[in-house]
C-alpha cells in the first residue's frame, strides 16, 4: 500500500504541475502546448480522483479534485447538448481535410466524397500531384481556387457554385497562405476563409498568432453576410489563440463543434492522444450538424459540417 500511495502522490503531483503550467500559456509556447491536452488531463484527473478515493488517500484526493475541476470546466461547452441554430437561407455542406501530402488514399477519398457529397471542399497540405484526388470530383466541382504549391501548408478550395473575389494572401509568410473567396449558392453568398496554420512550436508560434489574426481579419473585411473560417488551425478550442477567434468583440466567429463532444481529428488513431485541431467556425449562419469522417490515409480525419446560411 505504501508503494501505491507513493505512486499516487507522484502522479497527482505531475498532474498538478501540468495544470499549473497551463495557466502560463500566454508566456511561452511550452505551457501553451499543455493546454491542448485538456481532454487527456481531465481524464487523468478523474482516474486519479477515483483511485485516491478508493485508496482513502486524502492527501492527494483534494489536489486531484481541484485538477479535475480546472481541466473539466473548459470542456463543458463541448459536452452539453446545443440546439442547432437555424438560419433562413440555403443549406451548405462543407468538408475540410488535411491531406498530409501523399498519405491520403485516392480510393478512400473518392468514397468519402461520394458519401458526403459536400458543396464546398477545402483541402490543406496538398499533394504534389493532385490529379489522383481531384478525379473524384468529376464534374461536380467546376469552380476552384488553388494556391500555387509553394509549401506544405498551401490550400485549395473546390465548389459546386461560382467562386468570386478569390485571393490568397501570403503577407505573414510565403509559405503561410490565407485563402479568401466568396461562394454563391442560389439566393445567397458565403465568405469562405481557408487556412492551414503554422505549427505551435518555438518561433512558429508567433507566426501562427499572426496567421490566425489575419484569417479573422479576412473573415470580416468587407463582409456582412454569412462567413465560415475552415481548415487545420493547429490549435484546440481551449487555447488562447482559438479564444481570440471566437471572443465576442465587434465581430466574432462561433465554434461549430460545441455540443458535439470530443471530436478529435489529429492523431485519432491513438485515442489517448487525439486532438481537435481541424475546425469550421461560422458567423451569420447556423451549424445544423457536424461529424468526423473515416480514416482516408492522412494523419487527420475529415470534418463535414452542414451550415444553414442567414439571409
Amino acid at each position: 500500500m505504501r508503494v501505491i500511495g507513493l505512486l499516487l502522490v507522484i502522479a497527482v503531483g505531475l498532474l498538478a504541475l501540468a495544470t499549473l503550467l497551463a495557466i502560463l500559456e500566454p508566456a511561452h509556447w511550452v505551457p501553451a502546448l499543455i493546454v491542448h491536452f485538456r481532454w487527456q488531463l481531465a481524464a487523468a484527473a478523474l482516474g486519479l480522483t477515483l483511485a485516491s478515493w478508493i485508496c482513502q488517500r486524502r492527501l492527494v484526493l483534494v489536489p486531484a479534485v481541484v485538477c479535475l475541476i480546472a481541466n473539466t470546466v473548459p470542456l463543458v461547452p463541448y459536452l452539453r447538448t446545443v440546439e442547432p441554430v437555424m438560419g433562413t437561407g440555403p443549406m451548405v455542406r462543407i468538408l475540410s481535410l488535411n491531406l498530409r501530402d501523399d498519405w491520403t488514399d485516392p480510393v478512400k477519398f473518392q468514397a468519402l466524397i461520394d458519401r458526403e457529397q459536400p458543396d464546398v471542399v477545402l483541402l490543406t497540405e496538398l499533394r504534389g500531384d493532385m490529379a489522383p484526388l481531384t478525379a473524384a470530383f468529376k464534374d461536380h466541382y467546376p469552380h476552384r481556387l488553388v494556391a500555387p504549391r509553394l509549401s506544405p501548408l498551401d490550400v485549395a478550395l473546390y465548389s459546386r457554385w461560382p467562386i468570386s473575389k478569390g485571393e490568397i494572401d501570403r503577407q505573414v509568410g510565403t509559405w503561410l497562405p490565407v485563402l479568401k473567396a466568396e461562394v454563391c449558392p442560389p439566393q445567397a453568398c458565403l465568405t469562405v476563409v481557408g487556412v492551414h496554420a503554422a505549427l505551435p512550436f518555438g518561433d512558429f508560434k508567433s507566426l501562427q498568432d499572426r496567421q490566425l489574426a489575419l484569417a479573422k481579419e479576412k473573415a470580416w473585411s468587407g463582409s456582412h453576410g454569412p462567413v465560415v473560417l475552415i481548415g487545420d488551425l493547429n490549435t484546440t478550442p481551449w487555447s488562447e489563440n482559438f479564444a481570440r477567434l471566437t471572443r465576442p468583440e465587434e465581430y466574432f466567429l462561433s465554434d461549430g463543434s460545441r455540443g458535439h463532444g470530443p471530436q478529435t481529428t489529429f492523431l485519432s488513431r491513438f485515442p489517448l492522444f487525439g486532438l481537435p485541431i481541424d475546425h469550421v467556425l461560422v458567423a451569420n449562419a447556423g451549424v445544423i450538424d457536424r461529424r468526423i469522417g473515416p480514416d482516408v490515409g492522412s494523419d487527420h480525419l475529415p470534418v463535414t459540417v452542414d451550415v444553414q446560411l442567414s439571409r
